[in-house]
């Protein structure tokens, strides 16, 4: 039912911050839209890629001591992505997101569509 696309272990990095994090502020733009230049752009870029790759970093290291790997599939009847936690000492599935519940709720509910729309059409 699942394909099995790739599994994420955690790998520690080679430097943790000391610092606790601070999170991401979004501010949304004041007055009329402005067009911005190529340099401002690449620098917004690096500085948000930057913010990413710390974030992944923190996830990784809570990940490695929690003994969890992340595990991504696709269902081959939805095509839905699923993402299962998993304790890497046990191999057990901690927690599956979306639930099978889930799967199976919108699979139901694709076949009801397909019922109802057949029997106006």
């Amino acid at each position: 039912m699942i394909n099995d696309i790739g599994t994420i272990k955690a790998v520690a990095p080679a430097a943790v911050p000391s610092e606790s994090t601070k999170p991401v502020e979004r501010v949304a733009p004041v007055g009329g839209t402005r067009k911005e230049d190529p340099a401002e752009r690449g620098e917004k870029a690096k500085e948000a890629a930057e913010s990413l790759d710390q974030v992944v970093s923190e996830l990784n290291t809570l990940a490695h001591d929690l003994h969890r790997e992340l595990r991504f599939s696709v269902d081959n009847e939805s095509g839905e992505t699923v993402v299962k936690v998993v304790d890497s000492a046990t191999e057990e599935v901690v927690r599956q997101i979306p639930s099978e519940e889930v799967v199976r709720l919108r699979k139901r509910l694709a076949e009801a569509a397909g019922v109802i729309f057949q029997g106006s059409a």
